[in-house]
């Protein structure tokens, strides 16, 4: 692949997931200290999956994909 190594890809692509939900839980224990109650005005959060979580999940099982078909091809 022009040169780069699929395996040092694979691991990227893993770390850019777990690194994306550590942020998502960061984020989620500072806004814990915040007013519960819905403020007037502000858009209510929709249920369902957050687009961060599940960019984070496709990055980890892209990760893994290219990890193992490097590791079974060489």
């Amino acid at each position: 692949m022009f040169g780069i190594d699929p395996w040092a890809i694979g691991c990227l692509l893993v770390l850019l997931g777990l690194g994306m939900l550590g942020f998502r839980r960061f984020r989620r224990r500072a806004a814990v200290g915040r007013l519960a109650a819905p403020q007037p005005g502000r858009p209510q959060s929709q249920p369902g999956r957050p687009r961060l979580t599940v960019a984070a999940e496709l990055a980890g099982i892209a990760g893994l994909v290219i990890a193992v078909v490097a590791l079974i091809k060489s």
